[in-house]
């Protein structure tokens, strides 16, 4: 796969993140490319923080396996919360070469349009990674 055809919007990829404790590769659904490459993280569960805590709570966007057989549980969570900007394309591509990243699959129109409704309502994402994730973030053609 092309790194053009990686980097598009809805997209879910696996990667290695050194920023996570324990250092552990993830899933990551690609939601904007500008101001600059742009990832949200895929949980396989809520934890007590994020169950617990509404404002973070209303930033969780729930998946389903039978909907998304990429995923390894039957419900997994993407959390709105805070955007991840760690990845550059290079990086991308560079995991993606050595086969530490890859492709998943991509993320249904629904989960789109769920994802576009958190990040619009949010309050804690600043205005520049909402406006790129709104404008970035499309439903697929029919």
């Amino acid at each position: 796969m092309t790194l053009h055809e990686l980097l598009v919007p809805g997209n879910v990829l696996t990667l290695f993140c050194d920023f996570t404790n324990p250092q552990k590769t993830k899933l990551l659904v690609l939601v904007c490319l500008n101001p600059q490459v742009t990832f949200f993280i895929v949980n396989s569960e809520l934890n007590d923080f994020r169950a617990n805590r509404p404002e973070v709570r209303e930033h969780q966007v729930e998946l389903k396996k039978d909907q998304h057989p990429f995923l390894r549980k039957p419900n997994s969570w993407i959390d709105c919360f805070k955007v991840v900007r760690q990845f550059d394309a290079q990086e991308i591509a560079r995991q993606e070469h050595q086969r530490i990243g890859k492709f998943e699959g991509v993320i249904r129109n629904d989960i789109r349009a769920a994802i576009r409704s958190v990040v619009k309502d949010s309050r804690s994402l600043e205005n520049r990674f909402k406006n790129g994730i709104l404008q970035d973030l499309k439903d697929l053609a029919p």
